[in-house]
């Protein structure tokens, strides 16, 4: 996905104003650090046009932290498990 962005204006239940709104569904990268290095994984959320608030739902197609420590085990030949370090 390298620095590709995507927004889309959906209609999501937004958990802040408890109710569906118009909300900017956002697909781009983030940088999650584990031990020290720095790994680039995509990140979905969204963001309320009403309140102004960004969340995740459980709808989303990645989990950057488990996506970042997938990286770092192929690189290190290690499974970190429960050992999971991020800054």
């Amino acid at each position: 996905m390298k620095n590709s962005q995507l927004n889309e204006i959906v209609t999501e239940f937004c958990p802040y104003c408890e109710k569906s709104t118009k909300t900017l569904h956002i697909v781009k990268d983030t940088i999650i650090t584990i031990k020290g290095e720095k790994f680039e994984v995509p990140c979905e959320y969204y963001y309320c046009t009403i309140c102004k608030e960004d969340y995740d739902t459980s709808k989303s197609k990645y989990d950057p932290i488990a996506l970042a420590m997938e990286k770092y085990n192929k690189i290190h030949g290690t499974n970190l498990g429960n050992e999971l370090v991020i800054e």
